[in-house]
């Protein structure tokens, strides 16, 4: 009954640029007071309905433990079937559209994978070792390549063809210089972990990560050209007793940034370059979401849409 209850708070959330969606489930006892942990499911083969299972297969956990679970819907029947840069381009725009809506700790993000879905996450862990905190991978199918990523955790099952699988995994991974723990279950690879599995990757996640949270780490950001994690990481600064002058000086300084994206957005609009403006406005939209400038952002985006001008020039640009 629960769990059925908690299957009916899924959202499906369409990423229309990159004609796909994800399903989302965030706990009921949700508020942006605080900074939330996320976890990112890449499914099996399939398709909306596997995605559909496999959220389905961590929301009640989630809800009990406070994660929100994205389970994003692959743009072809599998992951990285198609174009690798794709697949990436679009799991980047999933995190950022949850980034922000909802608080999430930066430092706290887990890729989690079943099957081919599992092999892709450790594929762009190893990419976007920067975007992730940690890598479960469940059942993997054959794992082609292996770099060093974010730490790793590896399940596989007791039949002797998961468990080689599994093997190879890691010892290409432990190669390469990663840090990964292997594990083996009772049921087969071909069958689900049971549910008590899934508390224990969570277990090993939250003993294996250790995030920050400092001015440092938004130095970091910063530098990366991720304005977005750097605010995300600063409201929590700000909420802390002791917090001081550089956290409320970075703030100063990410809400400049944003203004100066503004002005370069009303320059491209007087050039009547509509779809340079139209993507600025988007990115500071995303970028600023959580400061005051991502507001005016956001309204300017809604007026730039609606504008006859940025609509005919932006179905001519395709």
């Amino acid at each position: 009954m629960v769990l059925a209850l908690l299957m009916c708070l899924q959202e499906k959330v369409e990423v229309k640029a990159h004609q796909s969606f994800y399903f989302i489930h965030v706990p009921t006892a949700y508020s942006d007071r605080k900074s939330w942990p996320l976890i990112v499911d890449l499914h099996a083969a399939g398709g909306e309905d596997e995605a559909r299972r496999e959220l389905g297969e961590w929301a009640e956990l989630a809800e009990r433990r406070g994660y929100i679970v994205v389970a994003p819907k692959s743009r072809t029947k599998e992951w990285g079937t198609g174009k690798a840069a794709s697949d990436a381009a679009f799991l980047r725009a999933c995190l950022d559209a949850v980034k922000t809506k909802y608080r999430v700790d930066p430092e706290r993000v887990l890729f989690a994978g079943f099957g081919r879905g599992a092999a892709y996450a450790l594929e762009f862990g190893a990419e976007h070792k920067d975007l992730l905190a940690g890598c479960a991978i469940l059942m993997p199918t054959e794992v082609k390549s292996a770099r060093k990523g974010p730490p790793t955790i590896i399940l596989t099952g007791s039949d002797e063809a998961g468990w080689q699988r599994g093997l190879a995994a890691s010892t290409a991974l432990s190669e390469a210089e990663a840090d990964v723990t292997m594990r083996k279950l009772k049921g087969d690879s071909a069958d689900f972990p049971a549910r008590d599995e899934y508390a224990g990757l969570l277990d090993w996640f939250e003993k294996k990560v250790k995030p920050r949270g400092d001015l440092e780490t938004v130095e970091a950001f910063v530098a990366a050209r991720r304005y977005l994690d750097a605010s995300l990481i600063l409201a929590g600064l700000l909420e802390r007793p002791e917090a001081t002058l550089p956290v409320r000086w970075n703030l100063n300084r990410l809400e400049g940034r944003g203004l100066i994206e503004l002005g370069k957005v009303e320059i491209a609009v007087s050039e009547q370059r509509y779809v340079d403006a139209v993507l600025r406005c988007r990115e500071a939209a995303a970028q600023y979401a959580w400061l005051p400038c991502g507001e005016r952002a956001r309204k300017r985006l809604e007026a730039l849409e609606a504008d006859p001008r940025v609509r005919r020039q932006l179905e001519k640009d395709n």
